[in-house]
């Protein structure tokens, strides 16, 4: 029987959790034992960390949709979207292996001060030009691209020290809860953030969607300032390399399962943000009759806020079925459903009210996958390891979307954006199956999650 994950937790093969969470160093002022959800979110550390991570996620998110839209606006090109999303995710996953070496060097907290301090300027920038440019807006895309640039580099080093941080906020017995609400802040935000730019464009325009981001990057910085983490220190003859983590991974192969999943997660749904401005013309053409809709932005935010709502509902039930399936369970059938959900947009006649329904179920699929499978492979890995390992989590779930936006604007500009949507909801469905049943093999037949 081969040696698992390293953790103080065990979690069986349907990823349900059994002993204790996984250990971590409590922080001053965390909630007490058997703490509930909303005495964490009280917790002076916890707290301020959960809703400024929010608020970042928020922010990430929402300029991302918010960009395409305005790029497509300035160039009426599929090409120009992809390179948007490709230039601000592409640059986390090249300098993956530095943005998780210095999470696991350096204080996380300060990291995450300047990386999101750094965010928040660049796009308050930008917003400044909107607002100076008004009402023609800036003539070309490339400011837009420079800005999600910085972004990328940014994301470089919020990613791995945001997840490695929680371990420090809370009581080791409250480990296990905090990273599910860890990852709920970023599926949220994942899930929110383009409804709400969508319609703040519409309705307000570009410099409003990137003032009110560069605010809430500000909120994020604010909310860590006040955290007071203690430090986790490496046990004596730990491997310190940048490459650990991809060496501790190569020998436990069902993680490689995992984030394979989480990948699937990320490349099924780029889409949303990069083939729903192309989809936008056709329905509000076809609109009349079901909804009195007459801008295309409005359109994308339609789109963008039921694939949200989706999402946000799935967390009304979420701890049940968690409690009830097990993580693995219940991030498969996510995983699934997903591109099936995908596959029906690509085949349905263009009705936004059925296009809508369609993205609200696929929100369901995305934030079950997502929060499932995050949750599971935090609390499986050794907490010295845990900022480079959640590096190659940035990059199977950030670093697929670049590649996904390469594939669906590609795809889009020679054939058409529901063809490319059928392309990736085939690709999802296939490799879905993949990770079932890498996931089912190795999780039960080597106690990958065994200590």
């Amino acid at each position: 029987m081969a040696r698992g994950w390293a953790s103080a937790s065990r979690i069986d093969a349907a990823g349900r959790r059994r002993g204790p969470d996984v250990s971590g160093t409590a922080a001053s002022g965390t909630a007490s034992a058997g703490s509930t959800t909303w005495a964490l979110l009280k917790d002076r550390n916890f707290g301020p960390y959960f809703w400024g991570n929010i608020a970042s996620s928020l922010g990430v998110w929402g300029y991302s949709v918010a960009a395409v839209v305005v790029v497509f606006e300035l160039t009426r090109s599929a090409l120009f979207v992809g390179l948007v999303t490709i230039v601000q995710f592409s640059v986390p996953v090249v300098l993956a292996p530095v943005g998780g070496f210095l999470a696991d060097r350096f204080d996380r907290r300060k990291l995450l001060v300047g990386a999101q301090g750094l965010s928040g300027v660049a796009v308050a920038v930008l917003a400044g030009a909107y607002a100076l440019a008004v009402p023609d807006g800036l003539p070309s895309p490339w400011p837009l691209i420079a800005v999600s640039f910085v972004l990328g580099l940014a994301l470089t080093v919020t990613d791995p020290a945001r997840h490695a941080l929680v371990p420090a906020l809370v009581a080791p017995h409250n480990v296990g809860q905090a990273v599910a609400l860890n990852s709920l802040t970023f599926n949220v935000g994942r899930a929110v953030g383009p409804a709400v730019a969508g319609v703040l464009l519409a309705s307000a325009g570009p410099a409003a969607v990137f003032g009110v981001t560069s605010v809430a990057y500000a909120t994020s910085v604010l909310s860590l300032w006040v955290t007071r983490p203690r430090r986790l220190e490496a046990p004596s003859g730990t491997d310190k390399g940048m490459g650990a983590g991809v060496r501790y991974v190569l020998r436990h192969r069902a993680m490689l399962a995992v984030l394979l999943g989480i990948g699937v997660a990320g490349f099924a749904t780029d889409p949303v943000v990069t083939l729903t401005p192309l989809l936008a013309p056709e329905l509000v053409r076809d609109s009349a009759g079901m909804l009195d809709v007459d801008s295309e932005e409005l359109v994308v935010g339609l789109l963008a806020s039921a694939f949200g709502a989706g999402a946000v509902l799935t967390m009304l039930v979420l701890r049940r079925a968690h409690r009830r399936f097990g993580y693995r369970p219940v991030g498969i059938a996510g995983l699934a459903l997903l591109p099936t959900m995908l596959g029906i947009l690509a085949l349905s006649p263009p009705l936004l009210g059925l296009s809508c329904a369609v993205l609200s179920v696929a929100g369901v699929g995305y934030f079950l996958a997502m929060t499932s499978l995050t949750t599971l492979l935090q609390m499986s890995i050794p907490e010295h390891l845990r900022g480079r390992i959640m590096a190659l989590w940035g990059v199977c779930f950030l670093g697929s979307r670049p590649l996904a936006a390469f594939i669906d604007s590609t795809l889009a500009h020679m054939v058409s954006a529901r063809f490319a949507l059928g392309v990736v909801a085939l690709g999802g469905a296939v490799a879905t199956v993949l990770v079932l049943r890498a996931t089912s093999a190795l999780v039960a037949a080597d106690s990958v999650t065994r200590a």
